[in-house]
């Protein structure tokens, strides 16, 4: 029989063997740690347990959401996993993966739940969940020498945290929230635990300052894999600069010697014009699944074509 309950520290070695035999890679103890236990606001997850053997695991990490200016709660599911042996019972009417997601949702309150953009995580979450999905987009650009700016700008350049205090990532957030319709509040508090404190991956944090006023102009956090340059998240406050930030990424991307950006935008933002003015151009669509649990919060057209979501909120970016 199995029983589902919620996980605990023992069971986060067979977790991590659970996740390397459904995804064919391996994630650390201390990853583990990172995405449940050190989450600005918590994370909750559930297995299914056949005797001693950990066959089933749904988990969900809860977010702080800002929607047009409200304040929303969210979780976001992820590492639902069921053991290839597993997957094919049904065990009655219901299998261990859609009896913990009604646990999860009888045991936490939340305004909406939804998925990682991919295609599995879609198709999984329509299917359990009863989800409804819509796309992402990623976007690209193909880079050239002619993209590197030589002209001299008026902005001093820093790369990574300690020059950056924590007080100027709340103010950059502060001074950025109305460009992001929905979003995860992207505050130093969330910043520094998805980036900064990372256990296992390392990101290049980029921040562009005036010579005289030394606030920060704009802020980019990327990482570089291959010949590629993962733009994962990025502050202009001051929209009017956005081509002038599109020319300094360009040139940070050429001077680790790298041909393409990747990005990911929601179509619907204004930011996208800019993008697509500077080169850009749709590569793909990135499914993403919803779940509302609370229609008098959000409805389902107006999350779509707001969220603002950016590389960087996808865990295994």
């Amino acid at each position: 029989m199995i029983v589902i309950r919620s996980a605990t520290d023992e069971d986060i070695g067979g977790l991590c063997e659970l996740f390397r035999i459904c995804f064919s890679k391996l994630i650390s103890v201390e990853e583990w740690a990172w995405k449940y236990k050190n989450t600005p606001y918590g994370a909750h997850s559930y297995v299914g347990v056949d005797g001693k053997n950990i066959v089933s695991h749904f988990g969900g990490i809860r977010c702080s959401m800002e929607f047009q200016g409200q304040r929303l709660w969210a979780y976001q599911f992820c590492d639902v996993m069921t053991h290839p042996a597993y997957r094919a019972k049904s065990f009655s009417l219901k299998p261990p993966v859609l009896r913990a997601t009604e646990l999860f949702y009888n045991k936490h309150e939340m305004d909406f739940a939804f998925g990682f953009p991919s295609e599995r995580h879609a198709r999984l979450h329509c299917l359990v969940l009863g989800a409804s999905r819509r796309m992402l987009t990623l976007y690209r650009k193909k880079l050239t020498l002619q993209d590197a700016d030589i002209t001299k700008m008026p902005l001093r350049v820093y790369t990574g945290w300690d020059g950056i205090r924590e007080e100027e990532l709340d103010l950059l957030w502060q001074r950025c929230r109305s460009a992001y319709p929905l979003s995860i509040v992207k505050d130093a508090k969330y910043l520094l635990w998805r980036y900064q404190k990372h256990p296992t991956r390392s990101y290049l944090v980029v921040a562009w300052r005036g010579f005289f006023m030394t606030h920060i102009k704009a802020l980019a956090v990327v990482r570089i894999v291959n010949d590629t340059m993962n733009l994962l998240d990025f502050m202009v406050p001051d929209a009017s600069l956005t081509g002038k930030f599109l020319k300094l990424v360009d040139t940070l991307a050429i001077s680790h010697n790298v041909s393409n950006i990747n990005v990911w935008l929601n179509g619907g933002e204004p930011v996208v014009r800019h993008f697509l003015a500077h080169g850009y151009e749709v590569s793909q669509g990135l499914p993403c699944a919803l779940k509302i649990l609370k229609h008098d919060r959000i409805q389902e057209i107006p999350f779509f074509n707001s969220l603002c979501y950016r590389m960087g909120d996808y865990d295994d970016s």
